[in-house]
C-alpha cells in the first residue's frame, strides 16, 4: 500500500517504538504529582485541625485558669467583706463616720445638727449637743440597752465632736449600729436622754 493513498494511517504506525512508553511514563508522572499533591492538601488539612483543635483546647484551659482565677478573687474579696467590720457601715450610721486604724477603730460625729432637738429639751439644765453630752448619752445606752458592750467602748469626745473607740471593731459595730437605731426612735431616744447627766 502506497503511503500517498493514506499518510496519517503511514504516520502512526512509523512512529518510533518508544513513543508509547514516553506517552506512558508522562502519565506516571501527572498521577505521581496529582498523589502529592492530594496527600498535602490531606496533610495540610489535618495538621489546620489539629491547631484549631489546640487553640480551642488552649481557649479553654485560658478561660478555665481565668474563671478560677476570678473565683478565687471574688472568695478572697468576700472573706475580707465578711472579717472587715466596716464593712458597708458608712451608708448604716449616717451622719456617724467610722475611722479605721491598725489596731482599733473609731465612730464620730460633729455634733450641731444631728438630734440637736433633743438636746434643746434640757438646755435649762446645762446640755449643750457638744461631743460631751453625746458621751453622757451614749453611756445611758450602753447601760441599758447594751451593757455586754460596755466594758469595751471608750469615748474621746471634744466640744464639737463625738467620738468613740475600742480595740474590738466588732464590739465598736454592733455599739453604732444600734445606737444609731436608738438614735431613729424619737421615744426610745427621748427616754434614755432623760436619764443623761450633763458634763
Amino acid at each position: 500500500m502506497d503511503y500517498r493513498d493514506n499518510p496519517v494511517k503511514y504516520e502512526i504506525q512509523s512512529a518510533p517504538w518508544y513513543t508509547g512508553i514516553l506517552i506512558g511514563g508522562v502519565l506516571i508522572a501527572v498521577l505521581l504529582v496529582l498523589f502529592i499533591v492530594v496527600k498535602l492538601i490531606a496533610l495540610h488539612g489535618l495538621n489546620k485541625t489539629e491547631s484549631e483543635s489546640g487553640n480551642v483546647t488552649n481557649e479553654s484551659d485560658t478561660k478555665q485558669e481565668s474563671y478560677t482565677k476570678g473565683t478565687s478573687h471574688t472568695r478572697q474579696e468576700s472573706d475580707t467583706k465578711q472579717e472587715d467590720p466596716k464593712n458597708g457601715i458608712d451608708e448604716l450610721i449616717t451622719p456617724f463616720f467610722w475611722v479605721d486604724n491598725e489596731d482599733s477603730a473609731s465612730v464620730c460625729l460633729y455634733v450641731g445638727e444631728y438630734k440637736d432637738e433633743l438636746f434643746q429639751t434640757r438646755e435649762d439644765e446645762g446640755f449643750e449637743g457638744n461631743g460631751y453630752d453625746w458621751d453622757s448619752l451614749a453611756q445611758v445606752f450602753l447601760t441599758e440597752l447594751a451593757p455586754e458592750l460596755k466594758e469595751v467602748i471608750d469615748f474621746d469626745s471634744e466640744g464639737s465632736m463625738f467620738c468613740a473607740y475600742s480595740e474590738d471593731k466588732e464590739a465598736l459595730r454592733q455599739f453604732i449600729q444600734r445606737f444609731k437605731s436608738a438614735c431613729e426612735d424619737d421615744t426610745l431616744i427621748a427616754d434614755l436622754f432623760s436619764h443623761a447627766k450633763p458634763d
